[in-house]
């Protein structure tokens, strides 16, 4: 998958970057990635928070970290993708702390010759003391612009491969995602995880998901795609784009949507053969929709048994949310 990469690397005192699964050696100025491997660090848990609004999304992640071998102290970085590689937007408003302290990093280019291609640019470096046998908690804020392969979808993305280079698997992975924007969350997607099933809504805008006991590939990326489905101007604009009136709707594709997304959703199903809405905020939405036609002898038997599938399995949707929420 092309992704952002974000995630932290690891510089020894003799100027040689551990970049969590790979070591950069820095060489007049540059970080030159490698293969090797030390660290008697681990990484018990990581807590991973999203905030989507329109025009950027917010990331901010909290590392705890237990050292089982001797204490060290080195410089731990942060590195990222050129702008506009693999999709990726700017990085901005960056910020990172230690142990609750707000503290300074510096920004070191990476060699871009590396036999390996990752399209990563920049570090940010700050140094960290791991002492022994102690935990020890970091942490970084940034914004982003989101990355694109067509206007209407839109992708934030988040590196937790790099996690490998830890003295064990990583022992926990929180995801907490606050869906602020207009778009929908039609993707979210982990290497190696269905987060069927798995999905807790905390309030009516967030949700969250863990995992545990994780081994990640040094590319395996937290990827979660945005779309305005029924108000894309493009050339799949709704209808044409809306298949759910043959196949069945994934149960995550539902999870994953707030509950007036839901309500509007199991609406569209309706508003296709031309009910005539009663609710304000309907009629509304669907008057100005050139598709729309008013069909006034409709009846439920006009949907197909795949229509009513879906639309059954909405309401169950919507009404184990409602009950979670309160």
């Amino acid at each position: 998958m092309k992704k952002f990469m974000l995630g932290f690397l690891f510089l020894s005192l003799c100027a040689v970057l551990l970049a969590n699964d790979t070591y950069f050696v820095l060489a007049g100025g540059t970080l030159t990635p490698t293969t090797a491997s030390m660290t008697g660090v681990e990484m018990e848990r990581e807590e991973i928070a999203v905030a989507l609004y329109d025009g950027y999304y917010e990331i901010t992640v909290d590392f705890s970290f237990y050292n089982r071998g001797a204490a060290l102290t080195m410089p731990v970085g942060f590195p990222f993708f050129k702008q506009g590689t693999h999709g990726s937007g700017k990085i901005y408003d960056f910020v990172t702390w230690i142990n609750g302290e707000k503290t300074d990093y510096a920004s070191h280019p990476i060699d871009e010759q590396w036999e390996r291609e990752t399209g990563l640019s920049y570090a940010y470096v700050k140094t960290v003391t791991f002492p022994s046998h102690q935990r020890t908690a970091t942490k970084v804020s940034y914004k982003a612009a989101y990355g694109a392969e067509a206007p209407s979808n839109l992708r934030a993305v988040y590196l937790y491969g790099s996690g490998t280079s830890w003295a064990s698997r990583i022992g926990e992975i929180v995801i907490r995602v606050s869906n602020y924007s207009s778009s929908w969350i039609y993707s979210l997607a982990m290497p190696g995880e269905n987060f069927d099933g798995a999905i807790q809504w905390q309030d009516g805008s967030t949700f969250m998901t863990t995992v545990k006991n994780i081994e990640p590939e040094y590319t395996d990326c937290i990827e979660i795609q945005l779309c305005r489905p029924f108000f894309d101007t493009g050339p799949k604009a709704f209808p044409r784009s809306f298949y759910y009136d043959e196949i069945e709707i994934p149960q995550l594709t539902l999870d994953l949507l707030r509950e007036d997304q839901l309500r509007l959703l199991r609406n569209w199903f309706y508003a296709l053969h031309g009910y005539r809405f009663k609710s304000t905020d309907l009629i509304n939405i669907f008057s100005r929709e050139k598709w729309y036609s008013l069909n006034d002898t409709f009846t439920e038997s006009q949907l197909s048994d795949m229509e009513r599938a879906n639309i059954e399995k909405i309401l169950i949707t919507e009404r184990a949310l409602r009950g979670a929420l309160k």
